[in-house]
């Protein structure tokens, strides 16, 4: 009988997982008054992956609480370890998260299918404009869910076809945004990378839309996504606003890899 409880409570904490993960190279600007420069500019450890989970329920599958990333962009929840590149797309740092480093704290609810072919995934989210893992806003929230499907999946992932689609509708904290891309984002401080575009306005709510395709054909790989992204009531200068209702912002990527030493990219089933 002693055997059995403690197999049965060994089973119940198996069901029960966790995460603990901190970024000590995030940087911020020590004086903001002043152009950022090497010698003004600090270190500050920010959560990334803070999170428990439980696992294995009926019907539901999976509750994960805590900072986590949304269930949005294929690349985004690709982690940086596995990038085919150095740098995630400009996109991810315009739309998905240029300013929170793409972590929101959370619930989050997903599954997948007995065969793996199709998983979701769908969360209530705190937005936020910082990289710190909490925020005190009231009444904004993020709400992100995600769908994939891998109609092709044949020699343990050699040959798979990935088709996916997410959607956010995200309360702009602050009533603000800040619509920016940088370069090598993981190169040097923060405060010192090059902007190629950055743009403040008030608004009221995000709507962001990204279907995904990713193809992999032995050493072939191809990965592309779209970004469309709404604004609603939107005004701007800051300092000065004028209104000017719902803006449209959009972008997209292609990636196309071949392997010369004949591997081929590995996919997570269950994570899609």
């Amino acid at each position: 009988i002693r055997r059995q409880r403690q197999m049965c409570i060994r089973d119940r904490f198996r069901m029960v997982e966790f995460f603990c993960e901190y970024d000590f190279a995030n940087t911020f600007d020590a004086d903001p008054l002043d152009p950022a420069r090497e010698g003004d500019v600090a270190n500050t450890p920010v959560p990334t992956d803070l999170w428990a989970q439980v696992v294995g329920l009926p019907i539901l599958g999976n509750i994960r609480v805590g900072n986590q990333k949304p269930p949005i962009s294929f690349e985004h929840l690709t982690s940086s370890r596995w990038l085919n590149f150095l740098e995630r797309s400009f996109m991810f740092d315009a739309f998905i998260g240029g300013l929170d480093n793409g972590f929101r704290p959370g619930v989050q609810v997903f599954n997948w299918s007995q065969d793996e072919t199709v998983t979701w995934a769908f969360g209530i989210f705190k937005n936020n404009n910082t990289v710190f893992g909490w925020n005190v806003g009231d009444g904004e929230y993020d709400l992100t869910g995600r769908i994939t499907w891998t109609p092709i999946y044949a020699e343990e992932g050699k040959y798979l076809v990935h088709l996916g689609l997410g959607a956010s509708g995200r309360d702009l904290d602050n009533d603000r945004y800040r619509l920016r891309a940088r370069t090598m984002l993981r190169n040097g401080p923060a405060p010192l990378h090059t902007a190629l575009s950055d743009v403040r306005f008030l608004g009221d709510t995000m709507y962001v839309l990204v279907p995904e395709l990713a193809l992999v054909w032995g050493p072939w790989s191809l990965v592309a996504e779209y970004y469309a992204t709404w604004f609603s009531d939107v005004a701007f200068p800051v300092n000065a606003p004028v209104p000017v209702g719902t803006t449209f912002y959009h972008g997209g990527y292609v990636e196309l890899l071949y392997f010369l030493t004949g591997e081929f990219r590995p996919y997570l089933r269950p994570g899609g």
